[in-house]
C-alpha cells in the first residue's frame, strides 16, 4: 500500500500549490495559447480528458496518422501496457492490460478488454482487420460496465468512425509504400445530399505486405497479408437537433499466408550455456542438450527470421458490421438507441506438422514419399487426400441493442444520470477438419498395415503413400446477455463531485453437452461444407445471474487540480473451455469429477481501488497526471503456456486395439486443462505533456502492471517420484519431464499406474504460486516529441519522434527460454505540411536502430500432433517456436484532403 500512500502524498502537495496556477491558468486560456482540450466520452458525455475521474488514453486519427499506425495491434505503441496480438491460428487474439491477460482460445467472447465499434460490442478480431477515416480511439482502464455494453475487468476499447458532415463536401486520400514492397491507401468522399439534413461519407481502404516477414527454408511461397474493406455511413438530422439517425456499414475481407518462426536447439543451447553434443543413435542431423535431452539440429538463428515448416498457415477472413443509432432530445434529456451487427466468416487451416516430422524437404531422400510435401494421400475408404494441416471454418454472428436515457441538461442544478436496457445475442459455429482424430490412423503405414519405422520417421513400403484418416469436428455454442444499468452523478457544489453505478447481468450459454462432436456430422467427410453449418441439439452450460457495481468521488482543488478515488467490481463467465473426446480413466469416459473441475470454471469476480490526480501546470504547458490501483481476482482462468498444463491420459493407440492399451510415450493423448485462480494486480500509470517552447510538444507515459497469482493447484503428469535417488511409483509433486534424462527416466504411462496414483480420477495436482497472469513486461513506457517550424508562408515542416519502450519481463516462470531483457523501439518522422492540414509529406523510419528481442519462445521443441500415429512417440522436429520484433523499416507516405475532410 506504500504506492498509494505517496501518490496520496504527491496529491496532495501539488494541491497545496494549485490555486497559485489558477489565476495563471485563466489569464493564459483568454489570451488563447493553449491547445484545445482533448475531449472524451468515457461517461457518455462529452467532457474533457482532464475531468473524467479514470484513465483514459486517446488516439485520434489524425495522431494516428502522424505515427503512421496502420495495424489496429500498432495502437499499443502508443498506449504503454497495453498488448494487442492476433493470435498465430489467424481468428482469437489475445489482449491485455493492466496486468492480466485475455486469450479468446480460453474465454472464447469474455474478455478481459471488451472492443466497441460505434458504441456498439464488436469482437476483437474485427478491429485488427482494418483501420482507416476513424474519428478517436479510447482506452478506458479499470473495470467497466455500468455505464456501457459488457462487464470487463481492465477496461475498454471504443472506436468511432468518421461522422458524415451534413453542410460540407469533403474527401481525403492516405497512401503510403516502404522498402519491402508494402503498400497501402485508404481514402473517404463526403457528400451532403440535403445541406445540414442529410449527408453520406464513402471510405475504403486497400493494404498489402508481407505479414511478419517470416520465410520458410523448405517451402519457396513468401508471407503475406492483403486485405480490402469498404465502409458506407449516412447521417440523417430531418428536424434540426430534435432528432439525430446515424448508420453504418463495413465489409472486410482479408486473406495472408505465414509461416511459424523457428530457431534450432544447437542455437538456443549456446544462448543458455548448456552443452549440446551430438545425439547417438539419430537418423537426422541432431544433438543433445545437457541433461540428455536429444533434439534434431537445424541452423536457424532467431535473428535469421526463418521458418523450418513445409507448409504454411492460411487463413482467409471476411467481416460485415453494421451499426445503427438513434438519439431523440426532449425536455433537456436525451433517449438513445444503438444497434450493431456483426456476421464473420473466418477459415484458417494450420499446420499440425510443427516438428516437420513428415517434411519432404527436411527429411533425408530415404524418408520422402509421395513425391510430395507433407501429403496425406490415401487410397482407402474413409480417407482424404489434403494436407497435414487442420482446416477451421467459424461462421459467427453477434447481434445486440442498447437504449438508455440520459439527462442533457442537469437535474435539480446537481445530479446527471443514465438509466438503460442492454442485450447481446452470438452465436459461433465452428466446424474443424482434423487430421488423426479418427480411431484408425496409419501415417506412412504400408497397406499390410504393419508399422515400419526407422528413428522418428515411418517408412512406407515401395509404391505406397502414407494413409491418415481425417475427422470433423463440429462445435457449436450460443450465448444470450440481457443487464440493466444505471449511474447518478451528485455534483456537491462546483468542487466535489459523487458517483455510483450498478448493473444487473442476466447471462445464458449453451452447448454441445459432453462431448465436441455433432452426432450429425459424418466424422469421413472430405471438405467443410460452404453449404451450411449443421444444427446440434443444444444444452444450458452457463445459467447465470450477476451485480456489478461501482462508485467514485473526485475534488477538484483548483481549475489546475483534480484528486480522485474510485471503487469497481466485475464479472465474467467462466469458461467451458473443452469435453474430452478420449477416455481419460477406467470408469470415465468424458472426464471425472476432478478433471471436470479444470474444464467448466465457475464465474470470475473483481474488485478494484483506484487513486489519482490530473494538473495542468505553467500557464497549462505542462500537464501531469497519476494513478495507481490494487485490483484483486478470484477465478481468473490461467491456462499456463508450459507443457505442465498438458495431461496424459488414456487413448486409441496407433493399431487402433482400444483404450486399453498402456501408454508408451510422454504423451500419446493430451488434454490442455486450466485453473481457477486468485490473482492480484498492482499498478501505477503516469502521463506528462508539456510544451516548453513554440512548436515544441513533448509527451511521456510510464506504466507499471504486475499480476501474480496465489498458491493454486494445476494438473500436471505426477505419476512417479525420486526418494534417495530411486525412481519409483506415486506422486511427489514434482512434474514428470516429458524427455528422458539420467536422472529422471520417461515413466512407462499405462492406466492401471494413472489410476493407482490419482485412485481413479485420472488427474494429479502441482501446487504453484506467483505466476505471472500476463506475458507482457510489469514496466513499459513511451516518449513521443514534435518540433515544427514554419516553411513559406503557407506549410511547415514537422521532424517527430517515438520511443517505445518495455521492461524486462520473466513471461512464463516454468519456461526457461522465454524471458525478455528490455529494449526500445524508434520511430523517426520528417515531413512538412500544409498549414491548413490540405496535404502531408512523411518520410519515416520504424525501429530505426534495427532493435531486436524474441519476445516469447515456446516452452519445448516443436512437434507432430501425430503422436497416435507414432506409436505413441511425439516425434520432435527441428527447433523451438518463437515471436520477435518487428524489424526496422523505411517507408514514405502522402495524404491530400480537402473541404469537410
Amino acid at each position: 500500500m506504500r504506492i498509494f500512500s505517496r501518490i496520496l502524498l504527491a496529491g496532495a502537495s501539488l494541491a497545496a500549490v494549485s490555486s497559485q496556477a489558477s489565476a495563471q491558468d485563466a489569464a493564459a486560456e483568454e489570451e488563447g495559447i493553449n491547445d484545445a482540450p482533448i475531449i472524451v466520452s468515457a461517461r457518455r458525455r462529452d467532457e474533457s480528458l482532464q475531468d473524467v475521474p479514470l484513465v483514459v488514453n486517446a488516439v485520434s486519427q489524425e495522431k494516428l496518422d502522424n505515427l503512421q499506425i496502420r495495424n489496429f495491434q500498432d495502437v499499443a505503441q502508443a498506449i504503454p501496457g497495453l498488448l494487442l496480438q492476433p493470435n498465430t491460428n489467424g481468428i482469437a487474439v489475445k489482449s491485455s492490460v493492466r496486468g492480466v491477460n485475455f486469450d479468446g482460445n480460453v474465454s472464447g467472447g469474455n474478455g478481459t478488454i471488451e472492443f466497441y465499434w460505434n458504441d456498439a460490442p464488436i469482437s476483437g478480431g474485427v478491429m485488427f482487420q482494418s483501420m482507416y477515416d476513424l474519428g478517436q480511439i479510447e482506452l478506458l482502464r479499470g473495470p467497466q460496465g455500468t455505464l456501457r455494453g459488457r462487464a470487463s475487468p481492465s477496461g475498454s476499447i471504443t472506436v468511432g468512425s468518421r461522422r458524415p458532415d451534413l453542410s460540407e463536401v469533403g474527401g481525403m486520400m492516405n497512401t503510403g509504400l516502404n522498402d519491402n514492397g508494402d503498400w497501402s491507401m485508404n481514402g473517404a468522399l463526403n457528400i451532403p445530399i440535403i445541406e445540414d439534413k442529410l449527408a453520406i461519407r464513402l471510405a475504403g481502404s486497400v493494404d498489402e505486405n508481407e505479414a511478419d516477414r517470416v520465410r520458410s527454408i523448405n517451402n519457396s511461397l513468401d508471407p503475406f497479408s492483403k486485405s480490402r474493406s469498404g465502409r458506407v455511413s449516412v447521417r440523417f438530422k430531418p428536424f434540426d437537433d430534435l432528432l439525430t439517425l446515424d448508420a453504418t456499414y463495413q465489409a472486410t475481407d482479408r486473406k495472408g499466408r505465414s509461416f511459424g518462426q523457428n530457431e534450432s536447439w544447437s542455437y538456443l543451447a549456446s544462448q543458455f550455456g548448456e552443452a549440446f553434443t551430438p545425439a547417438t543413435p539419430n537418423t537426422l542431423t541432431g544433438g543433445c542438450l545437457s541433461g540428455g535431452v536429444c533434439y534434431d539440429l537445424h541452423d536457424i538463428k532467431a535473428t535469421d527470421r526463418l521458418s523450418a515448416n513445409s507448409e504454411p498457415l492460411t487463413s482467409r477472413q471476411k467481416y460485415k458490421v453494421w451499426t445503427w443509432q438513434a438519439a431523440l432530445r426532449l425536455q433537456g434529456q436525451v433517449l438513445t438507441y444503438v444497434g450493431g451487427k456483426t456476421n464473420q466468416d473466418l477459415r484458417a487451416s494450420t499446420p499440425q506438422d510443427f516438428g516437420n516430422v513428415f517434411s519432404f524437404d527436411y527429411a533425408p531422400a530415404a524418408y520422402r514419399y509421395n513425391g510430395g510435401r507433407n501429403n496425406a494421400y490415401v487410397g482407402g475408404a474413409g480417407t482424404v487426400n489434403l494436407l497435414l494441416n487442420q482446416d477451421t471454418h467459424s461462421y459467427s454472428t453477434q447481434e445486440s441493442h442498447e437504449l438508455r436515457l440520459q439527462n442533457e441538461e442537469r437535474i435539480a442544478g446537481m445530479f446527471d444520470y443514465v438509466v438503460g436496457y442492454f442485450t447481446n445475442k452470438a452465436v459461433a459455429p465452428t466446424d474443424l477438419l482434423s487430421p488423426g482424430a479418427g480411431a484408425a490412423v496409419n501415417l506412412g503405414v504400408p497397406a499390410s498395415g504393419t508399422v515400419a519405422a526407422t528413428g522418428p520417421l515411418f517408412v512406407p513400403a515401395v509404391g505406397q503413400p502414407g494413409r491418415m484418416n481425417f475427422s470433423l469436428v463440429s462445435r457449436r455454442g450460443e450465448t444470450t446477455e440481457k443487464s440493466y444499468f444505471g449511474n447518478i452523478t451528485a455534483h456537491l457544489g462546483e468542487a466535489t463531485e459523487l458517483s455510483g453505478g450498478v448493473r444487473r447481468i442476466e447471462y445464458v450459454a449453451l452447448n454441445v453437452p459432453y462431448s465436441s462432436t455433432c452426432s450429425q456430422v459424418n466424422a469421413l467427410a472430405t471438405e467443410i461444407s460452404d453449404a451450411g453449418f449443421l444444427t446440434c441439439p443444444l444444452s444450458p452450460i452457463n445459467d447465470d445471474r450477476a451485480t456489478i457495481w461501482s462508485a467514485s468521488l473526485k475534488h477538484r482543488f483548483s481549475d489546475s487540480m483534480m484528486v480522485y478515488a474510485s471503487f469497481g467490481t466485475s464479472w465474467r463467465p467462466g469458461p467451458r473451455v473443452a469435453y474430452l473426446s478420449g477416455r481419460l480413466t477406467t470408469a470415465s469416459t468424458n472426464g471425472s469429477p476432478a478433471q471436470t473441475d479444470y474444464m467448466q470454471l465457475p464465474p470470475e469476480e473483481s474488485k478494484s481501488y483506484e487513486i489519482g490526480f490530473k494538473s495542468e501546470w505553467f500557464d497549462r504547458r505542462l500537464t501531469f497526471n497519476a494513478s495507481a490501483y490494487l485490483q484483486k481476482y478470484e477465478n481468473y482462468p490461467l491456462r499456463n503456456g508450459s507443457a505442465v498444463t498438458t495431461i496424459n491420459y488414456q487413448a486409441t493407440n496407433a493399431n487402433g486395439t482400444g483404450n486399453n492399451s498402456p501408454l508408451t510415450g510422454a504423451r500419446i493423448g493430451a488434454q490442455s486443462f486450466v485453473s481457477p485462480v486468485e490473482v492480484e494486480v498492482k499498478g501505477l500509470e503516469l502521463e506528462l505533456s508539456a510544451r516548453p517552447a513554440d512548436g515544441l510538444t513533448v509527451s511521456a507515459n510510464l506504466n507499471y502492471a504486475l499480476g501474480k497469482t496465489k498458491q493454486f493447484l494445476i494438473p500436471c503428469n505426477d505419476y512417479y517420484s525420486v526418494v534417495g535417488g530411486a525412481f519409483a511409483q506415486g506422486a511427489d509433486g514434482i512434474p514428470d519431464a516429458d524427455q528422458a534424462s539420467a536422472a529422471r527416466p520417461v515413466p512407462v504411462y499405462s492406466v492401471a499406474t494413472i489410476d493407482a496414483v490419482t485412485g481413479g480420477s485420472g488427474i494429479t495436482d502441482c501446487s504453484f504460486s506467483n505466476l505471472r497472469a500476463a506475458l507482457s513486461a510489469p514496466w513499459t513506457g513511451n516518449l513521443q516529441a514534435e518540433y515544427t517550424a514554419p516553411v513559406g508562408s503557407r506549410s511547415e515542416g514537422y521532424l517527430r519522434g517515438m520511443l517505445s519502450w518495455n521492461g524486462n519481463s520473466l513471461n512464463d516462470p516454468l519456461n526457461k527460454y522465454d524471458d525478455v531483457k528490455s529494449y526500445g523501439l524508434v520511430n523517426l518522422f520528417l515531413g512538412i505540411r500544409d498549414s491548413e492540414g490540405e496535404w502531408d509529406v512523411t518520410l519515416y523510419g520504424k525501429n530505426v536502430t534495427n532493435s531486436f528481442r524474441v519476445i516469447n519462445r515456446f516452452n519445448g521443441r516443436n512437434s507432430t500432433s501425430f503422436g497416435a500415429a507414432l506409436a505413441g512417440n511425439y516425434a520432435t522436429g527441428t527447433d523451438n517456436g518463437n515471436y520477435v520484433t518487428a524489424p526496422r523499416e523505411f517507408g514514405l507516405n502522402f495524404r491530400v484532403a480537402f473541404g469537410s475532410r
